[in-house]
């Protein structure tokens, strides 16, 4: 007669947060330990926000992991006939050990985005297990956990002078027992299979055979098993001979594990893995064995990705999706959730025909300018335009509202555009001196952003007969500057940039929406054309450091240049993982994209039959996170 069993049997293998430590707890199992690591409540994952663009796992995921942190890893009591022991358990992703971290790069199709990077050659992480007191003979029996599932103890092998081999058992196996020439029909991790016992041989060596959906297994001795074809595998744990009918004790599971050492009295972390049909060459283990038993498992695992040498992890996806040999995980996986959509405005460097660029930058109150920036005659070049300059830098006098200018040090003339910042810390502005009357002693400005027109009245200064007027009175975006009028025709200005009532030389910057600050390049000494390239630069600190994008705009021959793009920043290094560089866009090759550590994305666009270049920079208002889930189970 045909029976049929329902196994639902669902190990989740859950385990508890440190508050909850004392809920392993389950039915007795053969050899005396306790039954299989319970199903609990607590969370089995762990999410890490605020991660940095290149910032690697090891600054968010610092030290070892254990129960505190990954509720999965809480430890289990295994009762002993006399005693008891408690397995912990911790795990190390990326401290010492290989490179992870989100990155904007080319993945192995060619498709340019955020991917979450493992470069290859070290471990991705480090498992330990360690034993309270030994764990003593007889191994078999006992149950385990491993990185979020659980694990029986099926057969314990020494060999050699300090060999030993550990052969384990998904602890969510069903175990029964049958008689020769019977058949039953089991479900097992929800698949239906119908189950003979073909016949027992108890003479010599026993061995059992058996039909699974109509397929002989191997001849399967105590203690062995056979891999079926849907993936599960058939053990045979006791063979009873009877003179009538013999009966066997077998139990069908998932792919099992086994654990090598064939040298414990080394520290080396050496030994071979098999799970499932698989050897994980990229695994290797170390069983602790002292006097009394076990005292350890030490289990190392490379992240070896299935196509290409490096894994690019998308987003939504995670590393168990890329490796080679996912099976070396166990329960364990990290994945790359998302990258978090920031608010952000564009700075440009456009080009205006050939021989010019023009800028638009937004300050950090999202008003928006724009102001010719450069422009080139022949194999020279000039802040702002064939009519007016783009001023960044002051006159380099000490203070005061009195001081002996000369005709020469009024700068800023009719038209020209200028930028005022306070201390580099904004909010910034472009102004444009538009006119002035001086019977009504007014100085006026068009805002380079809203095009309004601001003014400003002075007092004269009868001390001075290069000096017309001044007024401490300029007031742009909340911020004061000083105006000094020269007695000159056109009357050109003298404008303190910074807003420190000083005219002391300095090149100010502008504060971008978002913190960074766009820095002009150096010292600007009139508004000549000058030969080789003007430095510009865009740096910003947060929270993780200081990063810094240079590039340069030089002539060649009546037509504007952009390039030489370079970058540092506080986790830009060498490797795939974390370095910056300008990669071309496979999909449009006009154009050369990057991200920076704080998030910025660099967008070049670089024609290869035709110039200028131009440079647009996606600017976030603050910086770029994401968010990566570590879990188990």
């Amino acid at each position: 007669m045909v029976t049929k069993h329902i196994l639902t049997f669902a190990l989740c293998f859950l385990l508890v947060l440190a508050a909850c430590n004392d809920s392993n707890v389950a039915g007795e199992a053969k050899g005396g330990s306790k039954g299989p690591p319970g199903v609990d409540i607590a969370p089995p994952s762990i999410e890490y926000g605020e991660f940095q663009m290149k910032q690697h796992i090891r600054e968010m995921v610092s030290g070892t992991l254990t129960a505190n942190e990954l509720p999965g890893l809480a430890d289990y009591i295994i009762a002993e006939k006399k005693s008891s022991t408690t397995f912990g358990q911790s795990l190390t992703i990326g401290d010492g050990l290989q490179l992870i971290a989100v990155n904007y790069v080319e993945n192995e199709d060619d498709t340019l985005g955020d991917f979450f990077v493992v470069d290859t050659g070290l471990p991705f992480f480090s498992w330990e297990g360690t034993f309270s007191q030994a764990l003593a003979e007889p191994y078999e029996g006992k149950y385990i956990p491993i990185l979020g599932k659980a694990y029986k103890i099926f057969r314990a092998t020494s060999f050699g002078e300090d060999g030993l081999s550990l052969e384990l058992i998904p602890a969510s196996s069903f175990e029964g027992s049958m008689k020769e020439g019977e058949t039953d029909t089991f479900i097992v991790d929800g698949l239906t299979m119908e189950v003979t016992l073909v016949f027992v041989e108890t003479s010599g060596t026993p061995y059992a055979k058996f039909s699974v959906d109509g397929v002989l297994t191997d001849n399967i001795g105590v203690g062995d098993t056979d891999f079926l074809l849907n993936s599960l595998q058939l053990g045979v744990s006791d063979i009873q001979a009877k003179r009538k009918s013999s009966s066997v004790d077998f139990f069908i599971s998932g792919p099992g594990v086994k654990f090598t050492d064939t040298n414990t009295a080394s520290s080396t972390n050496g030994g071979s893995v098999e799970i499932g049909a698989e050897n994980i060459e990229d695994a290797t283990v170390e069983l602790i064995v002292g006097a009394s038993g076990i005292t350890g498992i030490k289990y190392d695992l490379q992240a070896d990705a299935n196509v290409g040498s490096i894994l690019y992890v998308a987003p939504g996806q995670g590393v168990k999706d890329f490796l080679d040999e996912p099976e070396g995980l166990f329960g364990l996986d990290v994945v790359f959730e998302s990258v978090d959509s920031v608010a952000s405005s564009k700075i440009e460097f456009g080009a205006y025909g050939d021989n010019e660029y023009g800028l638009k930058v937004t300050n950090s109150r999202g008003k928006m300018y724009s102001a010719p920036l450069v422009i080139a005659l022949n194999e020279t070049i000039k802040w702002g335009d064939a009519d007016d300059d783009f001023w960044f830098t002051e006159p380099s006098f000490t203070s005061g509202l009195t001081i002996d200018l000369s005709g020469s040090d009024f700068w800023i003339s009719d038209d020209d555009y200028f930028v005022v910042s306070r201390d580099d810390v904004g909010p910034s502005a472009i102004l444009q001196y538009d006119d002035i009357d001086t019977s009504e002693r007014v100085i006026y400005f068009n805002d380079a952003a809203t095009g309004e027109t601001k003014s400003v009245s002075y007092i004269l200064d009868a001390n001075d007969p290069d000096i017309l007027g001044y007024t401490r009175n300029l007031v742009v975006e909340g911020n004061t500057y000083a105006v000094w009028v020269a007695s000159s025709q056109g009357h050109p200005l003298a404008i303190d940039l910074n807003g420190d009532a000083m005219l002391s030389g300095a090149n100010v910057g502008f504060t971008v929406n978002g913190g960074g600050v766009l820095n002009f390049g150096g010292y600007q000494a009139g508004d000549s054309f000058v030969y080789g390239g003007l430095n510009m630069s865009l740096a910003t600190n947060f929270e993780s450091g200081t990063e810094v994008l240079n590039w340069q705009i030089w002539a060649d021959f009546f037509e504007v240049r952009l390039g030489h793009i370079m970058y540092s920043g506080p986790f830009a290094a060498d490797a795939e993982s974390n370095r910056f560089r300008m990669i071309n866009d496979d999909m449009d090759d006009n154009w050369d994209r990057g991200r920076t550590d704080y998030g910025a994305l660099v967008e070049y666009y670089n024609p290869r039959t035709a110039t200028p270049e131009e440079l647009f920079i996606t600017y976030p208002e603050n910086s770029v996170e994401t968010n990566i889930l570590v879990k188990l189970g």
